[in-house]
């Protein structure tokens, strides 16, 4: 039976979600690259019933199209993303800000995806407007990809069970056979789909090659127009079957696939005030001091759900100037771990702030003389309440 996050035994671990939505994320987007990969050729070639030198242009001219969004596009990154120190940042904004943006770029591409390949008519110009759509909605995912695993594999060192312990290369190498797998099975599946839905093949140079008694090493004169002649006839033999096959594998599996992505990417669980957590933890590991100016502060993380923990606290007379609380902490620290753990064993992503509600009353013997005298003056009479209620807020 499944146990609940507030009866959770002292020796059972939590579930390392940020790993699990990690490995999701890696996993779907190997299914992703393969299924794009291994089909793309066939796209231009049986879709757009293209061969020879202009298939040649439409793949050169739409990989430079790509090459040039991307690189732009990654030095508008580099500009937006990477200037100043995110530590200085206690708002969390610029992580909130790359996040949306990454989760907003692959739903955006898999809709455009999904119009483009799947919807629209096909023809080379929107192949070329692919070539440019989609690196709009790939090239930001590195930069959080890269994030990502560096914050994973540093709260493992730093705040996982074995503090100091440094398991990147083995959190790398979990990744990477994550998506090396998932690419492999999705490639092999694309393959055997194109066998199924109908792909003839045809060695167009074993037919030509009894216009020429040498080896056929280039594609001129009379050999070279009978294997162009000859692939032309095997394109147009194709099934429809095989052109809907390979439009669907692009334009409806591959944008499953990103939205799984961008799904796994939100719920990645480091980030707010989880982050800044590792932010200030990374910088006391290397003795580092964070001095914030008042243009830098900003105000604290506050959750959209909030619980009020009453405390009572006794003021001392030892000194007239000085006030001093004592309050029982162990106490305070099992009802806020209490609290935790049942907010933990809700469904789905929690935002909380926790609000100490600190009871300043006075000293023992006064409260004796103060409740006697309020016995004292009968029933009909209300007593004063003298405690005074001071809010000090806790972020959780």
């Amino acid at each position: 039976m499944p146990r609940c996050g507030c009866c959770r035994r002292k020796d059972q671990r939590p579930p390392k979600m940020a790993f699990r939505h990690l490995m999701a994320v890696k996993f779907w987007n190997g299914a992703y690259g393969a299924s794009i990969g291994s089909t793309l050729f066939y796209y231009v070639t049986y879709v757009l019933r293209l061969g020879g030198w202009e298939r040649m242009q439409v793949i050169v001219g739409g990989g430079l199209l790509a090459g040039v969004t991307e690189v732009t596009l990654n030095w508008i990154y580099m500009r937006v993303f990477s200037a100043g120190d995110v530590r200085l940042d206690m708002t969390g904004k610029k992580d909130r800000k790359l996040l949306r943006y990454v989760v907003f770029s692959r739903f955006f591409n898999a809709i455009a995806t999904f119009g483009i390949i799947g919807w629209a008519e096909p023809s080379i110009f929107m192949v070329f407007l692919w070539a440019v759509t989609t690196r709009f909605g790939l090239a930001s995912f590195s930069f959080w990809r890269v994030s990502a695993q560096c914050w994973l594999v540093d709260e493992d060192c730093i705040f996982g069970e074995v503090p100091g312990r440094r398991r990147q290369g083995v959190i790398f190498g979990a990744l990477a056979m994550t998506q090396n797998f998932a690419g492999a099975v999705f490639s092999s599946l694309t393959f055997l789909g194109l066998g199924l839905a109908g792909l003839q093949t045809v060695n167009c140079e074993d037919q030509c090659k009894h216009l020429s008694t040498k080896q056929i090493v280039d594609s001129t004169g009379a050999v070279g127009e009978c294997i162009e002649t000859c692939f032309l006839g095997v394109i147009a033999m194709q099934p429809d079957s095989l052109r809907w096959y390979v439009r669907a594998v692009i334009g409806f599996w591959a944008p499953l696939c990103e939205l799984f992505v961008a799904f796994h990417a939100w719920k990645f669980p480091i980030k707010g005030a989880r982050l800044r957590r590792l932010y200030a933890g990374i910088s006391q590991s290397r003795g580092e001091e964070i001095n914030l100016t008042l243009e830098d502060a900003g105000a604290p993380h506050t959750g959209k759900s909030k619980i009020v923990l009453s405390v009572e606290a006794t003021k001392s007379n030892n000194s007239n100037k000085m006030r001093r609380q004592n309050t029982d902490g162990e106490g305070l620290l099992w009802r806020l771990a209490h609290t935790t753990a049942l907010v933990d064993s809700w469904p789905g992503a929690k935002s909380l702030s926790v609000l100490f509600d600190i009871n300043e009353a006075a000293p023992l013997d006064m409260r004796r003389s103060h409740r006697s005298t309020a016995h004292s003056a009968g029933e009909g009479e209300t007593s004063v309440d003298l405690s005074k209620q001071v809010r000090n807020p806790g972020y959780g």
